[in-house]
């Protein structure tokens, strides 16, 4: 449906298949012989661009013979140690979050490792996203400093810097723990469900439903609560949005989505009903077709098209990711134009009021990101928005 899957390299097509929850023999002998073909120095190369390293790992180090297989293990090995280790710090948290009555859920990839959906060497990140009612923000503070957390800036990113006007109000605050074997720990406490700085999402999820409907993980003794498995589902597709579906990450967030499938069996009706509500309806669809097709993923074919009614408004929504392509190659996936086009697309609204939402976001939305009042001062905002979105969005 997608053909996001055409024209892969030998590399990129064992990707594919490597990081994928219950292979079958056949698949698993297609990966050896994918493999061969690309030679092991182009599948570490392009695991690594993709940054799914220890996901392949988990895959070869099982199927190629021992020479080759040990520094896949190794990789893998080390990232199921340092997972463990940030469960077990988020696990401290969790209870310490519970005894006082904090409203909060462990959301996206961090998530879906720290629930037990997927193998904890399986998880590529070092960060854990944790959603936490606004009003719960200062006792969450206190209480993840008291564990030795401390508030830092990641990576140098530009969505980390203070100097920003809406640094303080960008919905989340980050925090740092540095723990034995040189590993480090951030934790990222969000009172908004999915951070967009730059482009508003096409609708709200609001953190009071998730948080509401969230529910214990039952996989270990822990305190730790996830999303509804339909909530899960939709976060994971807005966060896939967020970052364009193919961009940077794009393959790790592609297969939270199928992670989430493979775990439980959503309500769909409640999962569209939810999508539709909200407005994302076409923000989801994308992240749900994609999987599917890369994957099998069990994703009704009446949902994507209850979600996006209009053929033709699937077509040009698909496009442009399949012109990108879903793997990390050095170019640039979009271009300035391309980029707001494309985000125009993902609006339930129509194209006209979708362009002029993207360019021209709702004035609650500019006051609120960026903390203004006056006229002029909103005025400014807006042109320095639109100048930091034509420089920032050609990736």
């Amino acid at each position: 449906m997608t053909e996001i899957t055409r024209g892969l390299t030998p590399a990129e097509d064992l990707l594919v298949l490597a990081v994928k929850t219950g292979r079958t023999s056949d698949e698993n002998a297609r990966i050896v012989a994918l493999h061969g073909r690309a030679g092991d120095a182009a599948v570490w190369q392009c695991a690594e661009q993709n940054r799914v390293l220890p996901l392949v790992g988990h895959a070869l180090r099982e199927l190629l013979p021992a020479p080759l297989a040990a520094r896949w293990d190794g990789v893998h090995a080390a990232a199921a140690a340092k997972t463990q280790a940030f469960v077990g710090e988020l696990d401290e948290v969790a209870e310490a979050f519970d005894a006082a009555g904090l409203r909060f859920a462990a959301i996206e990839g961090g998530g879906i490792a720290a629930a037990g959906m997927c193998c904890p060497g399986c998880f590529a990140s070092s960060d854990i996203d944790v959603l936490v009612a606004l009003r719960d923000m200062p006792e969450a503070d206190k209480i993840v400093r008291q564990f030795g957390f401390v508030r830092d800036l990641r990576e140098n990113r530009f969505s980390d810097d203070p100097t920003q006007p809406d640094f303080a109000d960008r919905g989340l605050w980050v925090y740092r723990k540095d723990l034995a074997g040189g590993l480090r720990f951030w934790l990222n406490l969000l009172w908004s469900p999915v951070v967009r700085r730059w482009c508003p999402p096409p609708g709200e999820m609001v953190a009071g439903d998730l948080l509401a409907r969230s529910v214990r993980v039952t996989a270990r003794n822990t305190r730790l609560r996830v999303p509804s498995t339909e909530d899960f589902l939709i976060s994971c597709c807005v966060h896939t949005a967020s970052h364009s579906y193919v961009r940077d990450i794009g393959l790790r967030l592609q297969l939270d989505v199928a992670r989430v499938l493979w775990h439980g069996k959503p309500d769909w009706a409640t999962v569209v009903r939810r999508a539709r509500e909200r407005g994302l309806g076409g923000t989801v669809f994308p992240a749900l077709a994609i999987p599917r097709d890369l994957w099998g993923v069990d994703v009704p074919p009446g949902v994507l098209d209850e979600l996006v009614p209009s053929a033709d408004r699937r077509r040009a929504m698909l496009r442009p990711l399949v012109r990108a392509g879903l793997f990390q190659n050095g170019r640039s996936k979009f271009g300035r134009v391309s980029y707001v086009w494309f985000e125009s697309t993902l609006f339930d609204g129509g194209r006209i009021a979708a362009l002029w939402r993207v360019l021209f976001p709702p004035r609650e939305w500019m006051r609120s990101g960026y903390k203004i009042r006056g006229g002029v001062r909103l005025a400014y905002c807006y042109v320095r928005r639109l100048v930091g979105l034509t420089l920032r969005r050609a990736a």
